[in-house]
């Protein structure tokens, strides 16, 4: 996931979800509640320039190539059944770039969950 530290500077955190064997389904997480999902595809030269998301978010990359830049410099690339949560909601925010020769297309899923836990830690 891609977060904020109290000075808006955002870098990257590795997190684990949790799946419990649901024996012939496989393994499955918890449910993580979400309005709706939105279907996106950008050029193979975008680039989004430094911004922070409207509100938490999952980013699940379908098809294509791109690469996240954080405030700290730090930069990781993603393909496809990537999972990416964009919760740098303060300051600079983040730089995503297309780098395949292809269109990138994926799923924009916003969070309720995360936008509950956001604002617990802000004391809403």
């Amino acid at each position: 996931r891609v977060c904020a530290d109290d000075e808006g500077v955002s870098y990257f955190e590795d997190e684990r979800i949790a799946l419990e064997d649901k024996g012939a389904l496989g393994f499955m997480s918890a449910l993580h509640a979400a309005p709706g999902v939105i279907f996106r595809q950008v050029e193979a030269d975008y680039a989004s320039g430094w911004h922070t998301p409207p509100s938490p978010l999952y980013l699940v990359v379908l098809d294509g190539e791109i690469e996240i830049e954080t405030g700290r410099h730090e930069i990781r690339a993603f393909g496809p059944g990537s999972v990416i949560l964009a919760m740098d909601l303060a300051g600079r925010g983040h730089f995503t770039r297309a780098t395949g020769a292809r269109p990138v297309r994926s799923l924009v899923v916003p969070s309720v969950q995360r936008d509950l836990e956001v604002a617990k830690r802000k004391g809403i």
